[in-house]
């Protein structure tokens, strides 16, 4: 009976240093800041207009994001986009078209350190060509 008692009393510490191991080893990665839902935005293009508008962004497997970018000010421009986050930014790309018949690709860069959220943007333009801009987001 003593040595079942012992036997016991050992699985029990075995059992409990074990799960302490286990559970005191490297945390899990923190979750991605949370990206989802509807920003306000602004698209300065260089050398040329600002655009506003809003982009809709919706977590969906992972770090990935997809969602809807329609700017609406000064020329309506629709974007599907799609993107992920990594570290403390967002990466969105998609091909858009314009109310004026230009359609062409976009990618942004957001930084999410800071509100408002901002960073650099490229458009490819089937009309003009590549545009360097600055894309600003907030809620």
């Amino acid at each position: 009976m003593r040595a079942l008692a012992i036997a016991v009393t050992s699985l029990t510490l075995f059992a409990c240093t074990r799960q302490s191991a286990t559970t005191s080893a490297t945390p899990a990665p923190a979750a991605p800041p949370r990206v989802s839902g509807t920003y306000l935005v602004s698209l300065a293009l260089s050398g040329r207009s600002t655009y506003t508008g809003t982009v809709e962004v919706t977590p969906f497997a992972g770090d990935s994001v997809r969602g809807t970018l329609a700017l609406t000010s000064p020329v309506r421009v629709d974007a599907p986009v799609t993107g992920a986050i990594r570290d403390d930014s967002l990466r969105l790309t998609g091909p858009y078209s314009a109310e004026n018949g230009c359609t062409g690709t976009i990618s942004l860069a957001i930084s999410l350190a800071a509100m408002p959220h901002t960073g650099p943007s490229r458009l490819v333009d089937k009309c003009v060509g590549e545009i360097p801009a600055t894309f600003t987001a907030r809620r």
